[in-house]
């Protein structure tokens, strides 16, 4: 019985030794944002709509021409992209074996580039726009100056406070960056490791009467035949 017991033990410490160990690996991406006059930080696009794009255009894409580079059919891991609350980050998750992290650094780097690619034109335009406004607020402050109206004062103040707040949207517009790729977190099968192990005990306290009633039996049907046979 004691026999079964241990052996059991070792078969499942030896199993769950052998076991590939796989880890976490995260990226990380700062969506671009910018600061309102009042102080109040705003991302330029939702990461909500990020994640769908990354879903739906990047993944795919940045996944096939992994496969073509390495000559491989499929990818041992799987990427799955969130957002981390209203703390404006990106966030592309997977689990894989050590060997396996260059081609998950290459995929999740493409995924996050591409983002940054479509992000870059989307601040581009943004800063263009609000260029075009500041330049005609300060043709119309310059017209109203000259012009003499009774009004004048009004206006002029209107126009200065519209360049303030045209000047510091333009200066606090900041694109988005890649925080970190592929970075190793913890390992993901440790616990089932520790179940592999806690299964084999089980197991083997639970067969062990079994195995020595059997045991047992089979001697007593052996003594009973050579008694026979003699």
């Amino acid at each position: 019985m004691l026999i079964v017991i241990v052996g059991g033990t070792a078969l499942s410490l030896l199993l769950a030794w052998f076991l590939p160990l796989k880890y976490e690996y995260i990226s990380m991406y700062s969506v671009a944002e910018y600061i309102t006059p009042d102080g109040e930080t705003q991302s330029l696009e939702e990461p909500e709509s990020l994640i769908a794009r990354i879903n739906n255009l990047y993944m795919e894409a940045e996944r096939q021409q992994l496969l073509a580079n390495i000559n491989e059919t499929s990818l041992p891991f799987k990427v799955e992209a969130n957002s981390l609350g209203s703390s404006r980050l990106i966030m592309l998750e997977s689990n894989a074996q050590t060997q396996h992290k260059e081609w998950l650094g290459e995929l999740h780097q493409g995924i996050l580039m591409r983002v940054k690619e479509h992000q870059d034109e989307v601040v581009q335009e943004r800063r263009e726009s609000l260029q075009t406004r500041l330049e005609t607020t300060r043709e119309q402050l310059e017209r109203v100056t000259n012009s003499g109206a009774s009004n004048a004062d009004v206006l002029i103040i209107g126009y200065q406070e519209r360049i303030a707040e045209l000047e510091i949207l333009l200066s606090q517009l900041h694109g988005g960056n890649l925080l970190q790729v592929a970075s190793q977190r913890s390992e993901t099968n440790r616990t089932n490791q520790l179940f592999v192990v806690a299964l084999g005990i089980f197991l083997s306290v639970m067969l062990a009467p079994f195995v020595a009633v059997l045991l047992h039996f089979s001697r007593l049907v052996s003594a009973k035949f050579q008694k026979i046979q003699g």
